[in-house]
C-alpha cells in the first residue's frame, strides 16, 4: 500500500462532519498548494466554522488530529444511523424526510469508510444501509426520483461513491421494471455493495495527485490507474483475513469499473463481453456522476448535458443496451431520447 495517504502528514476530510456540530473549528484546517506542492494553513483552531463552510475546495487536517476527527466522525455515524432507522420506519415521515435521512446516513457512512477502510464493522453497516435503501426504493419511482435529485444537487467529491450507488440503485430498479435484468434480492444487494465501494482504492492515491487541477504526468496517471487493483486487494484481503462476506460481483465492480467496451479502459484493457455486466453498469453511473459534480479538474454540468455527452461523445465506450436504458431513464423526452431509442440498432464504426 505504498500510495496510502495514511502515510502522509495530512488527511483529507469531509467538512460536513465538522460544520454540522461546531461553531468554532476544533483543530487547524489546511489546503494543498499545487504550485508550491505543500500544505497551507487555511484557518487555525477556534476560528469560526463559517470559514470552513465558505471554502469550496478540498481541506485537510494534520495526522495528529486524526484521532479527534475520527471520534467526531463515529459520533456522527451513530447519530445518523439512529435517525435513519427511526425516520425510515416511521409512517409519519414524509418521502422527502426519509430521503434526506437516508442521504445523511450514507454520507457519514462513506466518510467513515474512507477513514477506516479495513474496519469490518463498517462493512456490516453498509450491508444494513443497502438493504434498507433497496427495500425503501423498490418499485417506488417517486422515491427513486427524489434520490436522483439528491445526487444532482450534491457537488462535493467526498460523496461521489454515495452518488454512484444511489444512481446505480435507481438504474437497477428501472432495468428490473423494464425486464432487461432479472435479479434476485441477493443479487441486487451484491451489485449495490459493489457500487458503494467501487472507488475504495482511491484512498491509496496521494491527494496531491487525486485532487490535481492541471494535466497529469505519465507517472501520476499510472498511479491513479492502480486504484481498481488496490481496492480489489483491500476487500479481497478482508474476505480472507477478517471473514468479511463479499461476493464476486462486489469485487468485479471494484476491479473492472474503468474497463471500456472498445478496450481503451484500464487496468486490463478488457473488451466487450469480457467485462462483467455489473462493472459495465457501474462504469456508466460512475462517468455520469463525475460529469454532474464539481471535480478538481472540471466544473459540473447539468444532468441533461451529461446525458448528451454520454450519447454523443462516449457511446462507444459503454454497453449499448445499458446506455440506451440509462439515457431513457434520465434523459428529457426530446430529440436526444428519440435518437437513443434507435441507438442500439446502429452499427459500430469500423
Amino acid at each position: 500500500m505504498i500510495f496510502s495517504e495514511l502515510l502522509t502528514n495530512y488527511k483529507l476530510i469531509d467538512p460536513v462532519q465538522l460544520c454540522t456540530h461546531f461553531k468554532l473549528l476544533p483543530f487547524e484546517i489546511f489546503t494543498y498548494n499545487e504550485t508550491q506542492k505543500n500544505y497551507v494553513l487555511l484557518a487555525g483552531k477556534n476560528n469560526p466554522i463559517d470559514i470552513l463552510k465558505k471554502y469550496k475546495g478540498p481541506v485537510f487536517i494534520s495526522k495528529n488530529d486524526m484521532k479527534a476527527y475520527l471520534n467526531i466522525s463515529f459520533e456522527n455515524f451513530d447519530k445518523c444511523r439512529t435517525d435513519f432507522e427511526d425516520t425510515i420506519s416511521s409512517d409519519l415521515s414524509s418521502t422527502e424526510e426519509k430521503v434526506k435521512s437516508l442521504y445523511n446516513y450514507g454520507d457519514v457512512l462513506v466518510a467513515n469508510i474512507l477513514n477506516n477502510p479495513d474496519d469490518p464493522e463498517l462493512i456490516k453497516g453498509t450491508h444494513f444501509f443497502i438493504k434498507k435503501v433497496i427495500h425503501f426504493s423498490s418499485g417506488d419511482f417517486v422515491v427513486i426520483d427524489r434520490l436522483q435529485r439528491m445526487t444532482d444537487k450534491d457537488k462535493y467529491q467526498f460523496r461521489h461513491s454515495l452518488n454512484v450507488f444511489l444512481t446505480g440503485i435507481t438504474f437497477i430498479h428501472f432495468l428490473l421494471k423494464e425486464k432487461f435484468l432479472q435479479l434476485s434480492e441477493q443479487e441486487v444487494s451484491a451489485m449495490a455493495l459493489g457500487l458503494f465501494f467501487h472507488d475504495v482504492g482511491m484512498i491509496y492515491i496521494p491527494p496531491e495527485i487525486r485532487l490535481k487541477t492541471g494535466a497529469l504526468t505519465t507517472h501520476e496517471r499510472d498511479t491513479i490507474q492502480k486504484h481498481p487493483i488496490l481496492g480489489f486487494d483491500l476487500l479481497n484481503n478482508m474476505i480472507k483475513q477478517r471473514n468479511v462476506s463479499l461476493s464476486d460481483v462486489n469485487l468485479d465492480i471494484i476491479k473492472y469499473h474503468h474497463e471500456r467496451m472498445d478496450g481503451s479502459g484500464y487496468p486490463f484493457k478488457l473488451q466487450g463481453e469480457n467485462i462483467p455486466v455489473a462493472a459495465r453498469l457501474c462504469s456508466i453511473c460512475d462517468v455520469y456522476n463525475a460529469l454532474i459534480m464539481d471535480r478538481s479538474y472540471h466544473s459540473s454540468i447539468d444532468s441533461f448535458s451529461a446525458c448528451r455527452v454520454l450519447f454523443e461523445e462516449m457511446r462507444n465506450l459503454f454497453d449499448r443496451q445499458l446506455l440506451k436504458y440509462f439515457l431513457i431513464l434520465l434523459g428529457p423526452k426530446n430529440q436526444l431520447t428519440q435518437n437513443v431509442e434507435n441507438y442500439s440498432e446502429e452499427k459500430l464504426p469500423e
